[in-house]
């Protein structure tokens, strides 16, 4: 299955989220809600880290096809080496990246003091993969395959809960 397979798939599953309400307006994906976002965030970049180029490629277009600024690493060592974290918005990962994990990288961005969402995207359905996630401070946690709008949703979602 490739990566926009996935992203267009109709079994969407979003396992949890800190705030799973609509938007109070709403708004439909193709305007206020999303330039509410940029308003709140200043233009902020959604940074996303994947080792799979297609996954990585699928979501940053599908995101900037929303109007979402995005900013993409394929390892967790360029994410560290050249992620601006000042300029986040919000952090969407892989869960397994090469070796490293999504999970771990998730807990380093909270030791360092970083409150943006982070949400984390796996293959893996393991509950305690799950419960690991939301306690290294994950906001999300998505399962593939799921669609574009799910990813949105729950970053729209995770946002209206950061101050």
């Amino acid at each position: 299955m490739t990566a926009n397979d996935w992203l267009k798939s109709t079994r969407p599953r979003l396992m949890f989220s800190c705030n799973p309400a609509p938007p109070a307006n709403n708004a439909g994906r193709n305007g206020s809600v999303v330039a509410a976002f940029h308003h709140r965030r200043r233009m902020k970049k959604i940074i996303i880290v994947d080792d799979d180029s297609s996954v990585l490629t699928a979501i940053q277009r599908g995101l900037n096809a929303h109007g979402f600024s995005t900013e993409v690493f394929a390892s967790v060592k360029a994410f560290r080496d050249s992620a601006d974290l000042d300029q986040a918005a919000c952090l969407v990962t892989d869960l397994n990246l090469n070796g490293d994990s999504g999970i771990d990288l998730t807990a380093q961005v909270r030791a360092m003091g970083h409150a943006f969402p982070i949400i984390l995207v796996t293959a893996s359905p393991d509950e305690d993969l799950r419960h690991a996630a939301r306690d290294a401070g994950c906001d999300a946690y998505i399962t593939k395959p799921f669609s574009l709008d799910v990813l949105i949703a729950a970053i729209e979602s995770a946002s209206r809960t950061d101050p």
